[in-house]
């Protein structure tokens, strides 16, 4: 076989994204990838504001009899945030231990279900927050608690491989490349708009600037809208990833599936056929595969599939099919530019 012959890397790109798409567990994985994304970047563009405004401990330490010297540590919301963060850190390196034998005990998947309801059950704690000496260390105490669901954050890692092995079973090659681009880029494409839109309501609420450094009193609905997007909505997100995970994902025993997908990329790599542990079906490799130039250009198109709706629907499917796609693309960039402010 010739060099010309053969696929470059940049021939391939587009091929494997879409055969990634095809790849039924991945796409159950997609959307709750997102949602968890999404909770902690708002999570961590409003938590500065949930200790300055909602919290308060300046406003704790003026307003006590006596008054506490604003130069107390408890009086100083950046500490009061610092201790926050590194107790959720310690709380989440100390959990790890203890979520990976839950692991090894219930399972992967249960385990992954479980780390979204107690991410949602520990978030909806945030709503209690208020300007007092006791809520600084429920606040801090929360943290905690918040800070162990983030120990689990390795299952999603783990089913990812289980994922990248079912899509080489299926394609007869491996794109863990591709998987793991695609799992680093979802966070530096959700952070912005998840960050950006939590700040832009604040605005809208009537949020005041600091002025030459000074914290400004917020009324009521901005405190209150601080408190909804840092406990009330993350918690819905929470539940809405743990509901579609339950739902979607087709594989419930991974450990069965991880067996099966093994034992049947070793008949394919033997040329014997092999059963989908998706469906149970038996399949067999197909001999016409190739590692022609020829074959990763023609896996550019979406197939035949287009073309029998083609002929069928004549040119009104082609033309209905990119102007929702047109729309679909304008409607996320006018989103996207609404909440960042471009």
């Amino acid at each position: 076989e010739s060099e010309l012959e053969r696929p470059s890397k940049l021939d391939e790109i587009l091929p494997g994204f879409l055969a990634m798409l095809q790849n039924r567990p991945f796409r159950a994985m997609v959307i709750p990838w997102v949602l968890d994304q999404t909770i902690v970047a708002m999570l961590s563009s409003l938590l500065p504001f949930y200790v300055q405004y909602v919290i308060s401990p300046e406003e704790i330490c003026q307003d006590s009899v006596p008054p506490i010297p604003i130069g107390s540590m408890r009086c100083s919301s950046r500490m009061v945030l610092g201790i926050g963060l590194v107790c959720m850190l310690l709380a989440a390196i100390g959990s790890m231990p203890l979520w990976q034998k839950a692991a090894m005990g219930f399972g992967d998947y249960r385990t992954w279900l479980a780390f979204n309801f107690l991410n949602a059950i520990t978030t909806i704690l945030f709503i209690l927050g208020r300007s007092s000496t006791l809520a600084i260390v429920l606040t801090i105490c929360f943290a905690i608690l918040n800070g162990a669901p983030i120990g689990a954050s390795f299952l999603t890692d783990n089913i990812l491989g289980l994922v990248i092995d079912y899509d080489e079973l299926r394609t007869g090659t491996r794109s863990e490349a591709t998987f793991t681009m695609f799992a680093s880029f979802i966070p530096k494409v959700v952070s912005v708009p998840a960050s950006a839109f939590p700040l832009t309501l604040l605005a809208l609420m009537g949020f005041r600037d600091p002025i030459d450094g000074q914290l400004q009193v917020q009324t009521e609905e901005v405190q209150w809208g601080v408190r909804i997007m840092f406990s009330v909505v993350p918690t819905l997100l929470a539940l809405t990833s743990f509901a579609l995970k339950g739902l979607l994902f087709p594989f419930k025993d991974l450990a069965r599936a991880d067996a099966e997908i093994k034992a049947g990329l070793a008949l394919r790599k033997l040329g014997e056929p092999y059963r989908d542990p998706l469906d149970s079906s038996y399949r067999h490799p197909d001999a016409a595969e190739t590692n022609h130039r020829v074959g990763a250009l023609l896996a550019h198109f979406p197939g035949v599939a287009v073309v029998e709706r083609l002929q069928s629907e004549g040119v009104t499917f082609l033309r209905n099919r990119c102007a929702m796609q047109l729309a679909g693309l304008l409607s996320v960039a006018l989103i996207c530019g609404f909440f960042t402010g471009i």
